[in-house]
């Protein structure tokens, strides 16, 4: 698997979305499996690590590219974060590079 990660923190209300506008930027024509607004969960994303342990439990979404998922959007889970000494919202997205065309 090779996989293209980002992540962002940020005092933003919804780094989720900030990281998403740079998604869509790189990558034209994918979407979030939530039609759009990915700060809403998705149950139907895979290949998430730990989904329910690390993540926020509403703010993961896939995101796909011609009906495909090739990836994943989230917010880091507030109690995860905390461990590291920080109260910024961190959000990480990772891309199944294999998956694009």
């Amino acid at each position: 698997l090779y996989a293209g990660q980002l992540c962002a923190i940020c005092d933003t209300d919804n780094p989720v979305q900030e990281l998403y506008q740079i998604f869509q930027k790189v990558i034209p024509d994918c979407h979030s499996g939530k039609d759009q607004n990915p700060s809403l969960k998705d149950s139907g994303v895979t290949g998430a690590p730990q989904n329910d342990i690390l993540f926020h439990p509403t703010r993961v979404s896939s995101l796909e590219k011609d009906g495909k998922q090739i990836g994943f959007i989230a917010e880091i889970h507030p109690r995860i974060v905390n461990k590291f000494g920080t109260e910024q919202r961190v959000a990480v997205l990772e891309i199944n590079i294999t998956k694009l065309p």
